[in-house]
């Protein structure tokens, strides 16, 4: 199982949210091959602050890599989809990717431990019931690899096209069998908006 961690912004709040959201994992129960962090705001681990570092789960790999932002600094989903794409095929020698936004708090752990404990594709709906959360998921390494490399990034950004959407839609679509639950037992910040969500 690869786990990916993705994240963008920098800030003294940036800093707290990635300690606080890498310390509420708690992976040492899971049966892990990798973990990575993906930052596609940074370039040098000297551009780390350390209660990040600290924080870490052990042995991360850790990419900190700004051409990784082409796309989304014009649109959070196609950032995800850049990172994933990064990844290439490394994503295809395990059967399953759970991606994680770290800034993310892990509230409840019976709730993300589903992620781990299933073997399905595992999301969690948003509260419009047509989406997909996509802070937090499990899917099948083969599923994810086709729905990210069939994307045009340019039109998705130029149409403001929503992951959420977009990704529930396509596996809709493709009848891909998933695990749906209603929460992803995370909590997260409006960065824009300045507060704080159950997911």
């Amino acid at each position: 199982m690869l786990t990916s961690i993705n994240s963008k912004d920098s800030s003294e709040l940036r800093n707290k949210m990635f300690s606080c959201g890498f310390e509420s994992l708690k992976l040492e129960n899971h049966h892990i091959d990798k973990i990575i962090w993906i930052d596609n705001t940074l370039n040098s681990i000297e551009q780390v602050h350390n209660s990040i570092l600290e924080s870490l789960p052990p042995n991360t790999e850790i990419i900190l890599n700004k051409e990784l932002n082409q796309y989304g600094c014009k649109n959070k989903g196609a950032g995800i989809i850049e990172c994933i794409r990064h990844l290439g095929h490394q994503i295809l020698n395990y059967d399953f990717y759970i991606h994680h936004e770290p800034r993310t708090i892990v509230k409840d752990q019976k709730q993300f431990n589903k992620f781990f404990t299933n073997n399905l594709t595992t999301f969690a709906t948003t509260n419009l019931k047509t989406q997909f959360w996509t802070g937090t998921f499990k899917a099948n390494s083969k599923d994810l690899f086709k729905y990210v490399n069939q994307i045009n990034l340019n039109e998705m950004c130029k149409k403001f096209i929503s992951i959420e959407d977009d990704l529930k839609k396509y596996y809709d679509m493709m009848k891909i069998n998933y695990l749906k639950l209603e929460k992803a037992g995370v909590i997260w910040h409006d960065y824009k908006k300045g507060i704080y969500f159950d997911a």
